[in-house]
């Protein structure tokens, strides 16, 4: 659990007063008027901590190349699901299970036509 600290305000100059060996065992927030508004942390744990963000910004920019339906507008992206609605009007008497079960086998002979085109196509190279 983190320690939480008083900031004393004066005109000019900000107090503060803690142990530095407090960090090795937990952060120290700093609260003003009983709200808390920053963190002291090791410089070692805040440089773990800026490795962490780049590593997950790169991780974001290598999701969006493999994955450009993620630079779709919102509307581009819902469109491909307007199916679905289409889908839950052609079958509306059917119960939410056979619904489910009909959209498994078409997901099923889908996914079967792509592998045997990508064997065709293996075949012919």
């Amino acid at each position: 659990m983190a320690k939480t600290v008083a900031l004393k305000e004066s005109p000019t100059t900000y107090t503060l007063s803690f142990d530095e060996t407090q960090l090795d065992e937990e952060p120290i927030i700093v609260e003003r008027e009983g709200k808390p508004f920053a963190v002291i942390i090791r410089a070692e744990d805040y440089e773990r901590f800026r490795d962490w963000q780049r590593d997950l910004e790169a991780g974001r920019i290598r999701i969006r190349e493999c994955e450009p339906r993620l630079e779709q507008t919102k509307e581009e992206w819902h469109a491909h699901f307007r199916v679905f609605d289409h889908l839950s009007e052609k079958f509306a008497d059917a119960s939410p299970q056979e619904f489910d079960a009909l959209i498994d086998e078409a997901v099923a002979a889908a996914r079967a036509e792509k592998r045997n085109r990508n064997k065709e196509h293996w075949l012919l190279t």
